[in-house]
């Protein structure tokens, strides 16, 4: 009996004890993690094979990458930096930016569009996208003068995977190299070439080698290309979804009005004989008003 009462006091106790026991934590959602910046300085390559060995998923060659997405050079002129002791743009945090870009990964305004290439000039980058939903992306280089990549929308005109140029040469007279080439207007295309700097073209679009092989692969003739001066401009330059239009034939539907008219009524069509009956009933008229002016003047 005893016993009985010990395992019931046990039980009072542990409901007692229940209501104070620390609640569970919910967990919160992630957040997207903040920019830790850049810093313009000096790197070794001993600093990028410390970075290496403390994150597994960021090789030499890697950070590299990185660094050319950054600073716009290719990976050979970035290399050359870092052993000349040059300073160039440094992440805060490789890791970061490992999938950083500075493109929206979404525009749901071309969503229509199954295949749409944007052309930042301002950063410069160059981004193609699939249903408003970014696929692929790279730095690049444009004209050596703002005005020689003229901003507005194209379409890709004509594709050469083997292209070469008729108005320009290489550093040994022969006549330049561009491959992978997509034109878009004129003479200008966006092809794989040389990328030194941001400004290093003669107007045409140029990508690093595999970025530019990827996306000759990916575009087709007639895809929608928008090269634009800034991010700023994007909304208002933006090829819209069109407004449909009333088929050829069919007239467009008209606005009813708030308040419907009374409908007139309908007058019925005499008949013929209604029409000789009222002749007659008229002439009968006359005839009694006659009779009644010649009594009256009697």
């Amino acid at each position: 009996m005893l016993f009985r009462h010990q395992w019931l006091v046990v039980v009072i106790v542990c409901v007692a004890l229940s209501g104070c026991a620390p609640k569970r934590l919910v967990r919160t959602p992630d957040y997207p993690p903040k920019d830790p910046g850049l810093s313009e300085r000096k790197i070794t390559k001993d600093e990028l094979n410390r970075i290496s060995r403390k994150h597994s998923e960021i090789d030499y060659r890697t950070s590299l990458e990185i660094l050319a997405r950054l600073n716009t050079r290719d990976r050979d002129y970035i290399e050359e930096d870092i052993k000349k002791g040059k300073k160039i743009k440094v992440p805060n945090d490789f890791k970061y930016y490992k999938t950083w870009t500075p493109l929206p990964r979404e525009i749901p305004e071309v969503s229509h569009l199954s295949k749409f290439v944007l052309i930042a000039k301002s950063i410069p980058f160059a981004g193609w996208y699939e249903k408003g939903h970014l696929l692929e992306d790279t730095y690049i280089c444009i004209g050596k003068k703002g005005e020689w990549t003229k901003a507005g929308l194209y379409k890709v005109l004509k594709k050469d995977e083997h292209h070469v140029s008729a108005s320009y040469r290489n550093a040994y007279g022969q006549p330049a190299l561009m491959p992978w080439a997509l034109r878009i207007y004129g003479h200008v295309w966006i092809h794989a070439g040389d990328i030194e700097g941001p400004l290093c073209s003669h107007g045409c679009i140029n990508l690093p080698l595999q970025p530019a092989a990827k996306l000759f692969d990916w575009a087709s003739a007639g895809t929608t290309v928008l090269v634009i001066e800034s991010l700023k401009d994007l909304d208002k330059n933006l090829p819209r979804r069109p407004v449909k239009s009333a088929p050829p034939g069919k007239p467009s539907p008209t606005r009813k009005p708030a308040i419907k008219p009374a409908p007139a009524k309908k007058v019925p069509a005499k008949s013929a004989e209604t029409t000789r009956l009222d002749q007659v009933c008229c002439s009968d008229l006359e005839s009694l008003s006659m009779a009644a002016r010649t009594r009256s003047s009697m």
